[in-house]
């Protein structure tokens, strides 16, 4: 299965500050609390909430105040995709290139190129991640 894109991104061009593509991602639920303008981390299998001091499961920024169980519009740091993952994702982990272009959870000893965070938890099957640059 190739990747599918879930965020939809909007192109900003010279003229403005920032250039370049900015992805809006409303796919996840807020665990806690969330207010526009913070920075959200993944908190849970499909969910985000306020990030804590130092994570390392930042996503992107929330767009728009949203309470505890519901969608939250967020602009995520890269573009959101579903892809084929192998063995165990857990939520908010970091992904690696797995074999024959699948994705894989970052080993704690493995010094490697992070390809994005997840999103959701997997075992094997289609994740909802973020992609890094």
């Amino acid at each position: 299965m190739a990747a599918t894109y879930l965020s939809g991104p909007i192109l900003r061009n010279a003229n403005h500050l920032h250039e370049g593509y900015e992805h809006i991602y409303s796919g996840s639920t807020a665990s806690a609390t969330v207010t526009e303008g913070q920075l959200l981390e993944v908190s849970g299998d499909g969910t985000v909430g306020p990030a804590g001091a130092a994570s390392v499961a930042v996503v992107g920024i929330a767009l728009a105040g949203a309470g505890s169980g519901v969608a939250v519009k967020m602009l995520a740091f890269g573009p959101v995709v579903s892809i084929t993952s192998t063995g165990a994702i857990t939520a908010g982990g970091k992904l690696i290139a797995g074999a024959a272009g699948v994705v894989a959870a970052l080993a704690d000893t493995v010094y490697t190129k992070v390809v994005g965070t997840a999103l959701t938890t997997a075992a094997g099957n289609v994740v909802k991640a973020v992609l890094h640059p």
